[in-house]
């Protein structure tokens, strides 16, 4: 029987990693997540590491960190990060951002 995952996991990020291998980590491999954490990394680098640590304690990661920053918030980084605002002090919001990445969710 195939396991199911239902989104709770060990975190993938430690206290020891150096904020490039968080970026990395977070990516999970995928080019098009990595050039965006780099940039958003670039751009502000408190906001891009809190964000990481909540999708971190969420289970997302690589593809689905992108697909939410193009398809959800339409390239806007401000609204990523209210998104990721909303899910950090809310459950109902995690659900409803799994919901809406739907059937295109990428176990990475």
């Amino acid at each position: 029987m195939a396991k199911v995952s239902r989104g709770h996991r060990h975190h993938r990020l430690t206290k020891e990693m150096s904020d490039r291998e968080v970026i990395l980590t977070l990516a999970a491999g995928k080019p098009a997540a990595i050039a965006l954490l780099f940039k958003l990394y670039e751009a502000n680098v408190l906001s891009c590491l809190y964000a990481l640590y909540v999708l971190d304690s969420i289970g997302i990661y690589g593809s689905n960190i992108f697909r939410i920053y193009a398809d959800i918030c339409e390239e806007d980084t401000n609204r990523f990060y209210n998104i990721i605002q909303k899910v950090c002090v809310s459950k109902v919001e995690i659900v409803k951002l799994k919901a809406t990445l739907g059937h295109g969710w990428v176990d990475d």
